[in-house]
């Protein structure tokens, strides 16, 4: 069987709102669907500027799988074209943290006409660096002068690993009667 960690707080807007552009609370609430709703998603749209845009989501607590095995990060984006500029090639980076420390990281390069999803894959020893499953963030960072962009949508995101191994009694109680 497979553990979800799905987001469950929002611990940094950065300058990502939710779908209508209203606000930068909660954000988790629009990504953290377990089948993916492209009609509720966070945003980013382009601005000038050098500093990097990050958002980045809590996750909710899985047990450790005791494994290095089968850890993924999944985010579900679209971006859009900026307007009369045709579509540029646009990237985000896409960090799993165990608090502040990364654990991995990839490049997103969304496309502009419809939604997908792309998957980040742990190295063994990359989950191997995981010292607590109660603490996994995703961070969406996005560099404002990487591309002209007209807005970077993400409708879901999560972390999915294997189910925690059950426990194996080594010494099983051993009773006798005797009559």
């Amino acid at each position: 069987m497979t553990q979800y960690a799905r987001p469950d707080s929002t611990e940094a807007a950065g300058n990502w709102y939710d779908t209508e552009m209203s606000s930068q609370t909660n954000l988790h609430l629009q990504t953290d669907e377990a089948s993916a709703d492209d009609n509720d998603y966070i945003q980013v749209m382009d601005e000038d500027g050098s500093t990097l845009i990050t958002c980045k989501l809590g996750l909710s607590n899985v047990s450790d799988p005791s494994n290095a095995i089968n850890h993924r990060v999944v985010v579900r984006a679209q971006g859009t074209e900026d307007s009369g500029e045709g579509v540029p090639e646009l990237q985000f980076a896409l960090y799993l943290s165990n608090g502040s420390t990364k654990i991995a990281e990839h490049a997103v390069t969304p496309s502009a006409s419809s939604w997908g999803n792309t998957t980040l894959t742990l190295s063994t020893s990359e989950a191997n660096a995981i010292t607590s499953y109660d603490n996994l963030q995703i961070w969406l960072i996005m560099d404002p002068d990487g591309a002209d962009f007209g807005g970077l949508f993400v409708s879901q995101v999560y972390f999915e690993c294997d189910d925690a191994a059950a426990a194996v009694t080594t010494n099983p109680a051993f009773l006798l009667f005797i009559d």
